[in-house]
């Protein structure tokens, strides 16, 4: 039942993040359009894989399991990611630097970004073949999950990545709040001059990202700890025996195991809980709101009034 419930939330959170999407991808919004990507991702995965394997293990779709298997080592990877962006993008308008930026400059800046929110989950992605110990494990009401051997090299290829740029996004985090709030007085005009962003919607990033900081470092230094926990270190040379092994979790065992049971629910909920955190902020702003109606009117929700007219305009903060 517990899992029908985080079926439906995936499927809502899914739709939710993905409506606001089209004008921030116009606007090039790297950081935010990279941590929507990832969200809605994690929510279309984590649905599918339920719908396939509600209630059993059998290995229908070895195909879709190779694939989601790695979409979710890298899905973990480009949340951090994304907020590391978000984070250094913020620190650069407040402290004034971003409104002297030439159109090259700007480039060059997004190029950093991409690289930062896409290159380095694909990289990881390319290094787990390396710590991969089988092809896949299957894990009943959950779906097909990546197997990873516990050794010393899978914690820097692999492992650790999540937690150090979580820690990367608290420290522009904090340098951000610091200038917020030490230098209070000044930070219209700053923002202002930048025409980039808002004081309220500067107050509203700060907010979401503070909240999803506080899950995402205690929570991948949790699941570092239980790693290391709940599988005995290998060797390298036990990497790749019994390669095309499938590894198969029925729900009566990692229910009962309460490590294995916290590993497993920590990582279903996440996604979907982020989904419906991203789509709460967004919607407080009249461009969301407006891409909420047109979505509902599509539905044949007519009764959503609109907003009054000349109060959706294009949204400075995504001018990054």
């Amino acid at each position: 039942m517990l899992s029908n419930v985080y079926a439906v939330l995936s499927f809502l959170g899914l739709v939710f993040v993905l409506i606001p999407l089209p004008w921030n991808l116009r606007s090039w919004n790297v950081g935010v359009c990279a941590l929507i990507f990832n969200v809605a991702l994690g929510c279309l995965v984590l649905f599918v894989n339920h719908i396939i394997w509600s209630g059993t293990v059998e290995d229908k779709a070895p195909a879709w399991c190779d694939i989601s298997a790695k979409l979710l080592v890298g899905i973990r990877i480009g949340v951090p990611a994304a907020c590391l962006c978000i984070t250094r993008r913020l620190f650069s308008i407040i402290r004034g630097g971003h409104s002297y930026l030439t159109q090259p400059q700007r480039t060059r800046v997004m190029l950093v970004d991409l690289a930062l929110s896409a290159g380095v989950p694909l990289l990881i992605i390319a290094l787990h073949c390396i710590v991969q110990s089988h092809r896949f494990d299957i894990i009943e009401d959950v779906g097909c999950w990546p197997a990873t051997f516990n050794s010393i090299a899978a914690y820097p290829l692999v492992l650790i990545w999540p937690l150090l740029l979580s820690f990367g996004s608290c420290i522009y985090y904090l340098m951000c709040t610091y200038i917020v709030f030490t230098r209070r007085a000044s930070i219209p005009s700053v923002l202002d001059a930048s025409s980039t962003v808002t004081t309220k919607q500067l107050y509203r990033l700060l907010a979401l990202l503070a909240i999803m900081l506080l899950y995402l470092i205690p929570s991948n230094a949790y699941l570092l700890w239980l790693n290391a926990r709940l599988q005995p270190f290998l060797s390298q040379s036990q990497a790749n025996y019994d390669f095309p092994r499938v590894d198969m979790l029925p729900s009566a065992v990692w229910e009962t195991n309460s490590s294995l049971n916290i590993f497993i629910q920590m990582n279903v909920w996440v996604y979907s809980g982020f989904a419906f955190l991203i789509s709460a902020l967004l919607a407080l702003t009249p461009e969301a709101y407006e891409c909420y109606r047109t979505f509902l009117n599509h539905l044949g929700c007519r009764q959503l009034s609109p907003p009054s007219k000349g109060s959706i305009s294009r949204p400075r903060w995504l001018s990054w």
